[in-house]
């Protein structure tokens, strides 16, 4: 998969969208991320206060030379899609013979899962598993109407924000990224649970088959949730139906607002009619 497939991918979470609203972030790392982040920024707004170091052009014993200018970067971001890890080790040792103190932090390690645990971005995240008092989730198939019974159990605010987790963009990351989605994980059950230490996830037959792909120990996942739900629609006709019309549509929710509702119906029957 290509670099811009990989993004796109991730933008179902709106992950650069949202970066793009910070400023004065010194981006590190390889030449086609970095480039690719600061042309999507270029296209959100008008003035960037970032500054992208690219590694193929600066040595990174010479970072110092760019941080110890005016501007008060609020964060170091390592931006790597062959080993985060490893560069991310690389710049915390060298600014730290530097003693230069700007927070380091990862895109997908800490930035990322940030975004999906509602989380502040520029920050670091946990290796550490909290388990919250209860956690569950929902296994399922699409079109059985998942989306509604966790919109339900949400709105109790006692069964924690149970919603594909799971998906796409973590799969992609999984498969091509290395990354760590048992550290999702952990930092979700700690910090998207209800006040009732309660955390719930729904889980799509399809994004799991694809994230087993990523990693050995898969299994362990099951290991980490006390309780699992088994959501079946018993009308598979309709099911199926259902799936049709949303594969053929692009329309696989319909928002409750009237423009959004108008356009999705005459979709659906312009869809319907040609089945």
């Amino acid at each position: 998969m290509s670099l811009a497939e990989i993004f796109q991918a991730i933008e179902e979470t709106r992950l650069l969208k949202t970066l793009s609203r910070h400023e004065k972030i010194f981006f590190v790392g390889e030449t086609e991320p970095i480039k690719y982040i600061q042309d999507f920024f270029a296209s959100c707004k008008q003035a960037d206060s970032n500054f992208y170091y690219d590694l193929s052009a600066y040595s990174l014993k010479d970072i110092y030379i760019f941080l110890s200018k005016d501007v008060k970067y609020r964060a170091i971001v390592v931006v790597s899609v062959v080993s985060e890890t490893s560069l991310f080790s690389e710049v915390q040792q060298k600014l730290s013979s530097l003693k230069i103190e700007i927070p380091i932090i990862r895109l997908f390690a800490d930035i990322f899962i940030n975004l999906m645990c509602h989380r502040d971005l520029l920050q670091l995240t946990s290796n550490q598993l909290i388990k919250p008092k209860t956690s569950y989730a929902i296994m399922t198939t699409p079109r059985s109407g998942s989306t509604y019974f966790c919109d339900l159990l949400t709105s109790t605010e006692i069964a924690g924000y149970p919603i594909e987790h799971l998906r796409l963009a973590n799969q992609e990351l999984a498969l091509n990224c290395d990354f760590d989605y048992f550290k999702l994980l952990f930092n979700l059950m700690h910090h998207r649970v209800s006040d009732n230490q309660v955390f719930g996830t729904k889980i799509i037959s399809h994004f799991l088959f694809e994230l087993r792909k990523a990693r050995p120990k898969f299994r362990n996942i099951f290991k980490l949730i006390d309780k699992y739900v088994l959501l079946v629609r018993q009308d598979k006709v309709a099911q199926a139906v259902s799936l049709v019309i949303a594969q053929k549509t692009a329309v696989w929710h319909i928002q409750k607002n009237n423009s959004q509702e108008d356009a999705g119906d005459r979709t659906y029957k312009s869809a319907l009619e040609n089945i």
